[in-house]
C-alpha cells in the first residue's frame, strides 16, 4: 500500500453521464488526499467512461475497471478484489460528498474501529430540496447489535454510501455482494458484516448527499420488472434472516417480518395482474410461514409479546391480508384458472 491509498472509494458506473462528473468533482476537492478511486464500469453505453478519464490527473489515484457481469453487485465485488486499501467506501455514481468527507472519517478511525458512519442529506434532484437530513446528533459510538435494529437508528438503515468498512474483515469472513440481486443487495452485505464486528463509530456531521431521481415508471408495481425485483427482494430478506439467525432475535424477527410484508404485497400484485404462478407462490410461502410460525411458537426463550407482536402479526398478514376469493378487478380469480 502506498501513502496515498488509506481509503479505496469503489464506484459502480452504468450510464451515469454528467452526474458522475459531479461526484468526481466533489472527490477531487477533498481536503484529505490519501485515497484511490476505483470506477467499475458495468457495460455503460453513454459517455461515462470518457467523463471518468477527465479526472485521471485530478485525483490522487484513479483506476477504471470493467465488469461484464450485469449489476452493481458484481461491480462492487470486483472493486473489493482490486482495492489496495484497508478502508473501503461504496459510493453511488450520481451523488456528491462534502469536501471534508474523507478528512472526517480519517479523524475517527483507528485500530479499534470496525465501521464508521456519517450523516447524510436526501435531496430531490430536480428541485434540489432536502427531503431528509440526519447527522447522528449526540451520538459517537454504538454497538452493532443496536445499530442494525433498523428503525431505531435512522442513519443506519442499509445505506452503503455513508459508511467506511474494513477490507480485512470483509476478506476474513469472505463477505461479498450477492450478484444475482439487482435490488436490495446492500441489506445482506450489511447483515453479514455487522454481525461479525464489535464496534461502530458515528460521525455527527452531514457529509454525504444522496440524490433522489424521478423513477416513477420503474416504480409501477404492476409492471413485470417490479415483480421480478420483488422476488429478488424476497431472496435478499432471506439472506438477512440467515445472517442474523444466531446474532440477535429481534433483528432476525424484524427481517422475517419484512419478508412477510414483501410477500403479501407481491401476492396482491400477482393476483391483480393474473400472474400465472400466483398460486404456486401462495402455497409455497404459506407452507414456509406455517413452519416458521411453529418454530417461533415452540421457542421457550422468546417472550409472548415478541411472538405475537413481532412475528405472528406477519403471519396473520399473509393468511388473511389478501382477498383470495376476488381480485381487485371485481371477478373471481380462481374461476379463471
Amino acid at each position: 500500500m502506498t501513502n496515498v491509498e488509506k481509503f479505496s472509494l469503489i464506484i459502480p458506473v452504468y450510464n451515469a453521464g454528467d452526474r458522475l462528473r459531479a461526484m468526481l468533482t466533489s472527490l477531487s476537492a477533498q481536503t484529505y488526499k490519501q485515497f484511490e478511486v476505483l470506477i467499475v464500469d458495468n457495460n455503460s453505453t453513454d459517455h461515462s467512461i470518457a467523463i471518468a478519464k477527465e479526472f485521471i490527473d485530478k485525483l490522487p489515484v484513479l483506476t477504471i475497471l470493467s465488469e461484464s457481469k450485469q449489476g452493481s453487485a458484481a461491480a462492487r465485488n470486483l472493486g473489493i478484489e482490486r482495492a489496495t486499501s484497508e478502508w473501503l467506501f461504496f459510493l453511488d455514481a450520481d451523488d456528491q460528498v462534502e469536501n471534508t468527507f474523507l478528512e472526517e472519517f480519517a479523524k475517527v478511525i483507528d485500530e479499534t474501529v470496525e465501521v464508521a458512519i456519517c450523516g447524510y442529506n436526501r435531496i430531490e434532484y430536480g428541485t434540489k430540496q432536502i427531503v431528509m437530513s440526519f447527522k447522528n446528533d449526540g451520538l459517537e459510538e454504538l454497538n452493532p447489535q443496536a445499530t442494525i435494529q433498523v428503525g431505531k437508528f435512522p442513519s443506519y438503515h442499509a445505506y452503503l454510501w455513508n459508511k467506511c468498512f474494513r477490507k480485512s474483515i470483509i476478506e476474513k469472513f469472505r463477505i461479498r455482494f450477492h450478484e444475482e440481486l439487482i435490488v436490495a443487495q446492500d441489506w445482506p452485505f450489511h447483515m453479514e458484516y455487522f454481525t461479525k464486528i464489535q464496534s461502530v463509530k458515528l460521525i455527527n456531521k452531514i457529509l454525504y448527499h444522496y440524490y433522489i431521481y424521478d423513477k416513477s415508471a420503474s416504480r409501477n408495481r404492476l409492471s413485470p420488472g417490479f415483480r421480478e425485483k420483488d422476488l429478488l427482494r424476497d431472496r435478499a430478506f432471506q439472506y438477512c434472516v440467515e445472517a442474523t439467525d444466531d446474532f440477535d432475535k429481534k433483528t432476525n424477527l424484524y427481517f422475517k417480518n419484512l419478508q412477510i410484508v414483501n410477500r403479501m404485497r407481491l401476492l396482491k400484485d400477482m393476483k391483480r395482474t393474473d400472474y400465472a404462478e400466483f398460486r404456486f407462490y401462495l402455497n409455497k410461502w404459506r407452507n414456509n410461514q406455517t413452519k416458521a410460525f411453529l418454530d417461533i411458537f415452540r421457542d421457550a426463550e422468546m417472550s409472548f409479546n415478541d411472538k405475537v407482536l413481532t412475528y405472528c402479526s406477519g403471519l396473520i398478514f399473509i393468511w388473511s391480508g389478501i382477498d383470495l376469493k376476488r381480485s381487485s378487478k371485481g371477478y373471481k380469480f380462481f374461476e379463471r384458472c
